[in-house]
């Protein structure tokens, strides 16, 4: 997959663990500071580029086998901390939300 924009579908192929590749205009789509660092981690292992000719050479690269590079140990760690923080997924996820909305009445 290839997200071209910022929203829901790459987070969607992250959390199903499906191959993506992001491109982002960086003159179009501006990141917020806190999530800068995750984005950050996204390039350095080749998810995310920011023109059309660093996309297109990781395309070269990966598109006989693109499970191989997408299954790599670094490239798993960057999407997988990226999903902690904006994509996460749970089987338990009822109780979870349950916990922190009474974590946050009580702080009231």
């Amino acid at each position: 997959y290839i997200a071209t924009y910022n929203a829901t579908t790459f987070l969607e192929t992250f959390a199903f663990d499906f191959p993506t590749l992001i491109f982002f205009n960086s003159e179009y789509w501006e990141l917020n500071s806190n999530a800068k660092k995750y984005f950050d981690k996204l390039e350095q292992v080749g998810i995310l580029h920011y023109s059309e000719k660093s996309l297109n050479i990781k395309l070269m690269q990966i598109y006989k086998d693109p499970m191989d590079w997408w299954m790599g140990v670094e490239v798993q760690k960057a999407k997988d901390d990226f999903c902690l923080q904006f994509a996460s997924t749970s089987n338990t996820f009822v109780q979870e939300w349950n916990k922190e909305i009474n974590k946050l009445i009580k702080n009231d």
